[in-house]
């Protein structure tokens, strides 16, 4: 045994060794596949970087279920869902159980909820307001496919839908905007209707959607609940033609004329001069006369008729994704988009972002090459292996 011995030390001291490198090894992988995941989250926007006063820190918006559960800001995500639900039901809609939804006859849509950490576009710092942003709505391609398996098993054709396309304006409509009221040294003042669609009118047959994954619910029974719609939500087809009949008509009633040959445009005459709006879905912009008045009676109107969910600034920094720098004493105007800038690079050209070394440029060829390859996504309304890990 004692001739053995300096063998089996051997063996001991090797087999030790090999273990301290393969947890080297394991430990150098898992480092790696962090990096990884992160860079993957910066690509897809879900690591967002935050302007602090000690300098950027770096927020991660959960995606679904389980990372909400393991975010360091679980409790302020989990209360923005449910802001977001109780903005759903304050609007009209109610809780039912499933089983009235499976008699109506209507598909039960999925719920999708999208969670965004809301940044000041001029300065990159947390919204003043409430940045943390949660938003249910209908999985709306998915729903497609279940009014279709429907109207096939009852051998009927699908009924006659709402319209699905709305009016926004389009990006020479802003610039020339913003550069006529620049000029002329007009005053400015943007809008935002909180939870436009939810406030339109529904023009059809009442639906149907699952509660939100982080916010299930059960009745006296035991029997799960759903949402029943009574009013268009996002994610619907036909929900912004809606919302933009519902708007249109508002501001008709108080007097604005909708522009001809401009969509998305509305002008507004008065004895102090002439002010005009532009839309973009709920977000909006009016320019008047320097002094002018018509904005804030504007503003003050919208709250009045949308349950005071109207939020507006004077002189905006940012709209539509743009920085604005605008110096009146000279007319200067600048419009920037860094925000979308980062957040473009970092879904399309990643290799270029979050690096310290002199990233090495693609050719104008490739840069023409990668804008070409760039599709819009399969709306067949089945998810994808990624989306359901995201649902679940």
């Amino acid at each position: 045994r004692s001739a053995n011995a300096p063998r089996d030390m051997l063996r001991v001291v090797s087999t030790a060794v090999a273990f301290v490198q393969a947890k080297a090894l394991i430990g150098a992988a898992v480092e790696a596949a962090a990096e990884a995941t992160l860079e993957c989250s910066k690509a897809t926007q879900r690591v967002i970087d935050v302007t602090t006063p000690l300098g950027t820190a770096q927020y991660t918006v959960p995606a679904g279920k389980r990372d909400v559960e393991a975010s360091p800001q679980r409790e302020r995500w989990l209360e923005a869902d449910r802001k977001a639900l109780q903005v759903i039901l304050a609007a009209g809609n109610r809780l039912v159980p499933v089983t009235t939804a499976r008699a109506s006859g209507q598909p039960i849509a999925r719920c999708v909820t999208s969670r965004k950490l809301k940044l000041n576009q001029a300065t990159g710092e947390l919204d003043q307001h409430d940045p943390f942003k949660s938003r249910h709505s209908v999985d709306g391609a998915y729903l497609e496919v279940q009014k279709s398996k429907l109207s096939k098993l009852a051998g009927a054709s699908p009924p006659e839908e709402v319209p699905a396309t709305s009016t926004v304006a389009d990006d020479l409509l802003i610039k020339t905007f913003l550069a006529h009221a620049n000029k002329h040294d007009r005053d400015l003042t943007k809008g935002d209707v909180g939870n436009a669609y939810a406030k339109a009118t529904r023009l059809r047959k009442h639906g149907y959607m699952e509660l939100p994954s982080t916010l299930p619910m059960l009745d006296e029974d035991g029997t799960p609940l759903c949402i029943e719609l009574r009013t268009p939500l996002w994610g619907e087809c036909p929900a912004g033609y809606e919302w933009e009949l519902t708007f249109n008509e508002t501001l008709t009633k108080l007097g604005w004329q909708a522009s001809e040959c401009v969509p998305a445009m509305f002008t507004y005459e008065s004895a102090e001069g002439s002010a005009a709006m532009i839309t973009i879905v709920d977000d909006f912009l009016i320019s008047e006369p320097k002094g002018g008045t018509i904005a804030a009676r504007t503003i003050a109107a919208l709250k009045e008729a949308f349950n005071g969910e109207v939020k507006s600034e004077r002189e905006p920094t940012s709209f539509a994704g743009y920085k604005i720098l605008r110096d009146r004493l000279r007319k200067l105007l600048k419009l920037s988009m860094p925000q979308k800038v980062r957040d473009a690079v970092r879904e399309h050209l990643p290799q270029l972002a979050d690096t310290d070394a002199a990233p090495k440029l693609p050719s104008a060829l490739e840069l023409r090459r990668i804008a070409d390859s760039l599709e819009m996504p399969e709306r067949s309304g089945r998810l994808d292996a990624c989306q359901v890990r995201i649902q679940r």
